[in-house]
């Protein structure tokens, strides 16, 4: 039987070096993986942090092994070839650029513009916002009643202040200005008690486009814990009572998880 101490000192740094490349991407594999924050603007971050981390490992080094260099080569390649041009798809660029925590520091002036023009296209999409938040359902008293269909569009942006104003692009650039958030903060919290009144437009294209998860890693996890749940031996339970073995399992997972890291089983990890 093949024992730890048949190990050469070799294939100990063989491990030692296969760890050190592997953690990082188990971070981020993990950290865009989570369900209950913020994922989708996370992954042009985390990639290109990736891609910057492992072009640049070990470079100039020469006691790495070559099957370091081969598992370093197989991640870099896989990442390339999966997250190519991953800045330029408009359903992971805005959730990033709409989240207060990355802004426009992920993409270069060109594609920063090309952004903004796209969100200030989908604002014209959306109901009128006022500058203290909300969508104003009441339409303003119009400056004259007239017949034709064309006066009321004009009265009603007359009215507003807002014919030679575009409110969308007043929106970005007073996002843009605003500071960074802490990257340690929640960026839904941040919309709900800041962005709502600052930034109405903005709030619910971030509605949209923040909310969408990284991966489907969230709904699978679901999914396993139905199938917990719910099997041939518990069809007759009632749903009250299935509901709350629902809420119950992903409390004792986490319970388990946290007993099997304790001291006496270390050995596990």
């Amino acid at each position: 039987m093949y024992t730890f101490d048949e190990l050469t000192n070799q294939e100990w740094n063989f491990m030692e070096q296969a760890i050190g490349i592997l953690k990082l991407a188990y971070e981020a594999t993990t950290e865009i993986s989570g369900e209950l924050y913020v994922t989708r603007s996370y992954i042009i971050l985390r990639t290109q942090s990736l891609v910057n981390y492992y072009e640049h490992l070990y470079m100039g080094l020469g006691d790495i092994q070559d099957n370091a260099l081969k598992i370093r080569d197989a991640l870099l390649s896989a990442l390339k070839h999966h997250f190519s041009g991953i800045e330029a798809k408009d359903a992971f660029s805005l959730a990033t650029f709409l989240d207060p925590r990355f802004k426009n520091k992920c993409f270069s002036l060109s594609r920063s513009a090309v952004i903004q023009a796209e969100l200030e296209m989908e604002g014209q999409h959306l109901p009128f916002q006022s500058d203290t938040g909300g969508t104003t359902d009441e339409t303003p008293t119009p400056l004259r009643r007239a017949k034709s269909v064309l006066w009321p569009d004009f009265d009603y942006h007359a009215a507003s202040g807002t014919m030679d104003q575009n409110p969308m692009k007043e929106e970005i650039g007073r996002y843009i200005t605003l500071p960074v958030l802490d990257q340690c903060k929640n960026p839904a919290g941040w919309r709900e008690t800041i962005g709502k009144g600052l930034l109405p437009c903005m709030y619910e294209q971030a509605k949209c486009y923040l909310a969408i998860p990284a991966t489907s890693v969230p709904s699978k996890r679901v999914f396993n814990t139905v199938g917990l749940a719910i099997s041939k031996k518990r069809m007759r339970k009632k749903r009250k009572k299935m509901r709350t073995l629902m809420k119950m399992l992903p409390c004792l997972s986490s319970y388990m998880r946290t007993y099997l890291k304790s001291e006496s089983y270390a050995f596990l990890e």
